[in-house]
C-alpha cells in the first residue's frame, strides 16, 4: 500500500470518528439537579445539637411584594418540599390559592433522625422547643412572614403534630395531622389530656388518612367526635383518601391539607326555585360568537357550555341570591343582573352575555 492510499484512509477513518461522535444524542450526559423554585440551607439547632436541611420556597412575585405571606411548616422536608410545591401547582389550576412561604425541614446528606425529632417520646419535645425558639424567630426576622403559620406532618411526622397542638396551642393557626403513626392510638389520650390540663386550643385542625387504615380511620373518628364535644368553636375537618394505604395516601392526604389550608372555597347557599326559574334561558355574546343554556332541574340550574363542557350540563351553585359557582372548577365565577350575565374566568377576564328571547335579544 502506497503512502497516498495510506493517507487517504486515514483521513477517511478520521472523519468516519468525528461523524460518529458528532451523531452521539444530545444531552445524554447527568447533571446535578437544581429546583428553580426554592432555596436551601443548613442549620445547626443548639437546642437539638444537631444539624438540619431547610428548603424554602418562594410564591410568585414573592421578591417584588411589599406584603406578608403566611407560612407552612413541613416535616420530613426532604421528600414533602416537592410534593407541596407540585401539589400548590395543581390546586391553582382549579382554585384560587393563598401561596405561602414554605419551609420545609430535613436531614439533606445526613443520616435521618424523624425517629428522634418526631417522636414525642423520644426528641420530639426538644424539636418543637427548636422550632418555636429557633426556626420561627429565623423565619420572621429573615422572611416576608405573617404569624399565619401553618405546620404538616404525616405519619410519624401527624403524631408530632399533635403533640404541638396540644403543648403549643397557640404557634400554629393550623395544625395539619396526616395518617398518625401507630393507628391514630395516641389522638383520643392526647385529647384528654388536653382537658385535664384545660389547654385552649385556636388552630383548625385538619386530620385525614388512607382509606384502608380502618383502626386509624376510626381513631380519627373519635377524636373529632371528642373534640367536638369538649370544644364545638374548635374548626376540625377530617378526610378520608379513598382506596388508598399509608403508603399511597401521602400525596393525596398533603394535596387535601394543602387545599383545605389555603383554597378559597366557595360556600353554597339555597335559593329558590322560583328564583333559579328567572336565570335559565339561552345567553349569547355575539361580539365572540358564543352562547350557552342555563335550565333548572329538580330545582338546581344546570349550564350548559357548547364546546367548553362538551355538551355535559354542570350544576351552577349559589354563593348568593346572584352570583354563582361551579363545583368541579371553582375559579369561574357567574354574576346576574336582570338579562345580563358575567362570567369571570380563570385567568381574570370578564366575558358579558344577553339573554335572548324567541331568537332576540332581550
Amino acid at each position: 500500500m502506497n503512502t497516498m492510499l495510506r493517507q487517504l484512509l486515514l483521513v477517511m477513518v478520521l472523519k468516519l470518528l468525528i461523524c460518529t461522535a458528532s451523531a452521539q444524542p444530545v444531552g445524554m450526559n447527568l447533571y446535578p439537579l437544581t429546583l428553580p423554585y426554592g432555596k436551601v440551607m443548613d442549620w445547626h439547632s443548639a437546642i437539638v445539637n444537631d444539624s438540619f436541611r431547610i428548603y424554602v420556597y418562594f410564591p410568585p412575585g414573592y421578591d417584588s411584594s411589599h406584603c406578608s405571606y403566611p407560612v407552612l411548616f413541613l416535616t420530613d422536608g426532604d421528600w414533602s418540599f416537592t410534593a407541596a410545591v407540585n401539589a400548590f401547582g395543581s390546586l391553582k389550576q382549579d382554585y384560587r390559592i393563598v401561596e405561602p412561604v414554605i419551609v420545609a425541614i430535613g436531614y439533606g446528606h445526613r443520616p435521618n433522625r424523624r425517629d428522634r425529632d418526631l417522636d414525642p417520646e423520644k426528641g420530639g419535645y426538644a424539636f418543637l422547643e427548636a422550632l418555636k425558639k429557633e426556626v420561627i424567630p429565623w423565619t420572621n426576622a429573615h422572611l416576608k412572614v405573617n404569624d399565619n403559620r401553618a405546620l404538616y406532618g404525616y405519619s410519624l411526622g401527624g403524631k408530632f403534630a399533635t403533640f404541638a397542638l396540644f403543648n403549643e396551642p397557640e404557634l400554629f393557626t393550623s395544625v395539619l395531622i396526616g395518617a398518625p403513626a401507630e393507628g391514630g392510638r395516641h389522638l383520643l389520650p392526647a385529647a384528654h389530656r388536653y382537658k385535664t390540663n384545660a389547654v385552649r386550643i385556636t388552630s383548625k385542625v385538619f386530620l385525614a388518612t388512607g382509606e384502608y387504615e380502618r383502626e386509624t380511620v376510626a381513631n380519627i373518628k373519635h377524636f373529632e367526635q371528642y373534640l367536638q364535644s369538649q370544644s364545638p368553636s374548635i374548626p376540625v375537618t377530617t378526610w378520608v383518601a379513598p382506596a388508598m394505604n399509608h403508603g399511597a395516601a401521602i400525596p393525596a392526604v398533603l394535596q387535601e391539607a394543602i387545599k383545605v389550608t389555603y383554597a378559597e372555597i366557595n360556600k353554597e347557599i339555597e335559593v329558590s326555585g322560583k328564583l333559579l326559574k328567572t336565570y335559565s334561558g339561552t345567553y349569547i355574546d355575539s361580539a365572540n360568537n358564543e352562547k350557552f343554556r342555563l335550565f333548572v332541574k329538580n330545582r338546581a340550574l344546570y349550564i350548559m357550555l357548547h364546546g367548553y363542557t362538551a355538551d355535559f350540563p354542570f350544576q351552577l351553585r349559589a354563593t348568593s341570591k346572584n352570583t354563582f359557582s361551579l363545583r368541579e372548577y371553582e375559579r369561574i365565577a357567574f354574576t346576574f343582573s336582570g338579562n345580563r350575565l358575567t362570567v369571570m374566568w380563570p385567568d381574570g377576564h370578564e366575558s358579558k352575555y344577553l339573554k335572548v328571547k324567541n331568537g332576540n335579544r332581550n
